[in-house]
């Protein structure tokens, strides 16, 4: 099967959960979300045609201990959608990788077989720290305007080698 990656940049922190608010299967990311305000999310996996939908609580604290895989599935999309205002996103170990990473299908000749849009992605105030060896830099390539209508402000990054 195939899948599309999407890894979180890893950040350093102690979390403390309500178990009723660990996402670890789709179904439950709705009720979660609107439930609760510190999250943590454990190796997720999002099926082909669906949008992992995070309209989250003003202040909400979302943790990833593992990673979001993304099955593929040709459509319209999108496939992360977030909201929510003084948000901290952070990470814990499990993380094999960190940074966003999508991984296209390149099918059988090395040619990708469909471009993957991301569109409409508004994030404010959204902080965390980025700590230890295995951190890299966050790239965002977009190709032939692909990358539209995103919307970034209060955005500190601070750091670096």
């Amino acid at each position: 099967m195939n899948y599309i990656k999407f890894l979180i940049v890893a950040f350093i922190s102690t979390v403390s959960a309500n178990n009723n608010c660990t996402i670890t299967e789709f179904a439950q990311v709705a009720a979660v979300v609107k439930e609760c305000s510190n999250i943590v999310i454990n190796d997720l996996v999002v099926p082909a045609y669906s949008t992992l939908l995070l309209n989250l609580q003003n202040g909400s604290r979302v943790t990833f201990t593992g990673n979001v895989l993304f099955e593929v599935g040709y459509w319209e999309g999108p496939l992360l959608e977030i909201s929510g205002d003084g948000v901290q996103v952070q990470g814990n170990a499990g993380i094999t990788e960190d940074g966003i990473y999508i991984n296209q299908d390149y099918g059988d000749i090395g040619n990708y077989s469909r471009e993957i849009e991301i569109t409409n992605l508004k994030m404010s105030n959204i902080y965390g720290s980025v700590q230890g060896v295995l951190t890299r830099p966050v790239h965002i390539v977009c190709s032939n305007d692909k990358c539209q209508n995103w919307t970034w402000s209060n955005i500190n990054i601070l750091g670096g080698g």
